[in-house]
């Protein structure tokens, strides 16, 4: 993204984000591969502009809330599958003291094997208490 004209209290929020997400290594957790906050874009006219970028481990199977719609209610079975793999990676972030804040359907992505991974840490904390509502 251009930052020209981007408000401070979303280059925070990104800042913020990445600064959560780069202390998280999981299987069930989407992996940052890069981000960086003072890039330069070179045009093809030879001008430049200033950027930033995040990149993200690939998540070929899109969104969980997605699966859902397209298959209605698990079963047991299913479920369960699921719902491990949700809860060893919360347990890991438990454990490094960070938490999501805005854990839905929309922020929990699929690997092409099924395999959960949970995203998007703009809401993210690493405070012992939160006391402001964040999320959906």
């Amino acid at each position: 993204m251009k930052r020209k004209n981007v408000a401070q209290a979303f280059i925070d929020l990104i800042n913020n984000e990445c600064e959560i997400h780069s202390q998280l290594k999981h299987k069930n957790i989407i992996e940052l591969k890069e981000y960086n906050g003072t890039a330069v874009e070179k045009r093809p006219s030879g001008r430049t502009r200033d950027v930033f970028y995040i990149a993200l481990e690939l998540a070929k199977g899109g969104e969980l809330f997605e699966y859902i719609s397209q298959t209605g209610e698990f079963s047991e079975d299913v479920a369960r599958y699921f719902f491990h793999q949700i809860i060893e990676a919360l347990d890991y972030m438990n454990n490094k003291g960070i938490s999501h804040r805005d854990l839905k359907p929309e922020n929990i992505l699929m690997s092409d094997k099924f395999s959960l991974k949970i995203a998007d840490f703009g809401f993210g904390s690493n405070s012992e208490t939160n006391t402001s509502k964040k999320g959906t």
